[in-house]
């Protein structure tokens, strides 16, 4: 199917258009969008700039983004469905629903508190201390690697959150995995 077959329709009724634009477009382009479709970093720099966001990436179709499942997308890295697979079907019916009642909807208020949310949450001073805990926690790793009386606090882990959470009356179980080393206490 072609994509405009679906959407166009709601976007002539809106007296919108569709535009399809490269990544390296984008930041010039997002100025005059009223609504950005996709997946990640294009989510965020979007909802950063007001800009009402559908979430269409790897693990299918994640909807609009609002207050009630930021926090939930934020932690499936604005990807897609809670609980998708990659590469999933979307029905043409849930993409055509999900771009007209976010055009339709008057949504304003939550749209800057969606920005203020993403600016909070991607700020520079908050990159920057996320950053030096990482940091700090691999120094205390690689000490604990290369000193034997270290050695021994070291632990395996693998990391595992598991979550349960119901949006709009739809269960949802979230997932995350990983491995790594946990250290019983700092250096």
């Amino acid at each position: 199917f072609f994509v405009s077959d679906i959407i166009e329709p709601v976007f002539e009724k809106n007296k919108t258009q569709a535009k399809l634009i490269s990544r390296e477009k984008a930041l010039k382009e997002l100025k005059y969008a009223n609504l950005v479709i996709g997946a990640g970093h294009d989510v965020i720099q979007a909802l950063s700039m007001g800009i009402p966001s559908i979430i269409l990436g790897d693990s299918g179709l994640g909807g609009r983004v609002t207050l009630q499942n930021y926090q939930l997308q934020k932690e499936n890295g604005f990807k897609g469905r809670l609980g998708g697979y990659h590469d999933e079907y979307i029905p043409h019916d849930l993409l055509y629903y999900q771009i007209k009642s976010t055009l339709d909807a008057d949504d304003s208020n939550e749209v800057e508190l969606l920005k203020e949310a993403v600016l909070a949450d991607y700020s520079l001073p908050k990159f920057k201390k996320i950053l030096l805990q990482r940091i700090q926690k691999i120094i205390e790793v690689d000490k604990a690697l290369k000193d034997r009386n270290l050695f021994p606090k070291l632990k395996p882990k693998l990391i595992q959150r598991i979550q349960f959470q119901t949006i709009d009356n739809i269960p949802y179980i979230i997932l995350g995995n990983g491995e790594g080393f946990e250290i019983e206490q700092s250096f």
